[in-house]
């Protein structure tokens, strides 16, 4: 074998231009071997555009792994015959090529990014060509990926959108919040490529708000918290808004309290809002701050005048899991009745104090069922957080 190598490449030099095309044509359909490969990588390098042209014409009918970057390499050569004959011969190792073309798509050379594109689609990998194009960010691949938002193959369909999230037009939001509607993993692709248009895609998030359907209404909140300070002041109005539909308004409330310290100062001055729907929605949202004054800030409102600001103001201290949320939980307890009582345990389940355990254990027997439930949950949670004697 390593003497037909070496005939191959004695050929390739020294035969007649025509009878090295059909040669090499027939070669690599007999010879599909590991020495060809070797031997052929060389010679693409060092010859003359008629030998290079030659050569990845051959690595194409062999089909062998190590060619692909070879390959790609010569999407650049000066020869356009060269470069063209790179992009069929990389069609032609199909799946093979697909990982090494996508990384290729970084390249500063337009031809090779389009040469890239146009091989995916011959490979007919429709996922491949949607993150293809996607990186390419061209505004003018929207409308491929788009169409491709309708693809039979959920994967396909999660492509597009990730892709169009890159692109960042937005032209596709639109196709974009119907993927969204439909459900599944691309719908959740579909969220993420909305939040990536920022500004653009508050307004249309907002109205999703409402959807009846959890999934699409929470992915919505989702992606305006991704979004952020863009998508902060309608998020508030909405939570001042004491009309209309309560699920939006709770849905706003979660998607603020992803935001971070970026919104505690507005949440924390809606906690004086004369209405108790829109104090417990801002006790809530505050749950997410992270920062030491939004616990200073709910610790009062233990004792609001509304039962269920109480009730949130409980939870949202459990949520946040600060040791000093333990006295002022205890000391409510003895006084607390209803679901405020039960809301009170549970958010102590959430903390960590050696006085936990003893003071709920009492509420085993409590005279209401939640209370009791509560009890039982809380305890469970913190001997599930105690670490095991002898245990490794």
């Amino acid at each position: 074998m390593r003497a037909q190598c070496a005939r191959l490449g004695r050929f390739l030099r020294r035969r007649p231009s025509e009878r090295r095309l059909n040669w090499c044509a027939t070669w690599p359909a007999r010879e599909k071997s590991a020495p060809t490969v070797d031997r052929l990588l060389p010679l693409m390098r060092s010859g003359s555009p008629l030998l290079r042209w030659e050569c990845v014409w051959a690595l194409g009918e062999i089909g062998d792994h190590r060619a692909v970057e070879p390959l790609i390499e010569a999407l650049q050569d000066t020869d356009s015959s060269v470069s063209e004959g790179a992009a069929l011969a990389l069609s032609k190792l199909g799946l093979l090529a697909v990982d090494g073309l996508i990384e290729a798509l970084p390249s500063t050379d337009p031809e090779v990014r389009l040469a890239v594109v146009w091989v995916l689609g011959v490979v007919r990998d429709q996922r491949a060509a949607a993150t293809a194009l996607g990186r390419l960010r061209a505004p003018s691949a929207v409308p491929l990926l788009v169409d491709l938002l309708r693809d039979q193959d959920e994967e396909v369909r999660g492509a597009a959108a990730n892709a169009l999230g890159l692109v960042a037009d937005a032209r596709a939001i639109g196709p974009l919040l119907e993927l969204m509607r439909s459900g599944g993993e691309a719908a959740t692709e579909a969220a993420l490529a909305v939040a990536a248009m920022g500004p653009p895609a508050v307004a249309p998030l907002m109205a999703l708000l409402t959807d009846p359907d959890d999934d699409v209404g929470d992915a919505a909140a989702g992606a305006l918290a991704a979004i952020c300070e863009p998508a902060a002041e309608p998020l508030l109005a909405l939570m001042r808004d004491t009309e209309g539909d309560d699920r939006a308004r709770w849905r706003a409330a979660w998607a603020l309290s992803m935001m971070g310290p970026a919104v505690v100062d507005a949440l924390m001055a809606l906690l004086g809002h004369e209405a108790p729907c829109v104090r417990g929605r801002a006790v809530r949202a505050l749950s997410g701050a992270g920062v030491p004054r939004a616990l200073d800030a709910v610790l009062p409102l233990l004792g609001d005048q509304d039962e269920r600001v109480r009730c949130s103001a409980a939870a949202s201290i459990g949520r946040m899991g600060c040791s000093r949320g333990v006295a002022p939980l205890l000391s409510a307890l003895p006084e607390a009745t209803g679901d405020f009582r039960a809301a009170v345990v549970a958010a102590l389940g959430h903390l960590d104090d050696r006085q936990i355990a003893g003071r709920l254990r009492p509420l085993l027997v409590d005279a209401e069922e939640p209370v009791r439930e509560a009890a039982r949950e809380a305890l469970a949670a913190i001997a599930n957080r105690r670490p095991r004697r002898g245990g490794r």
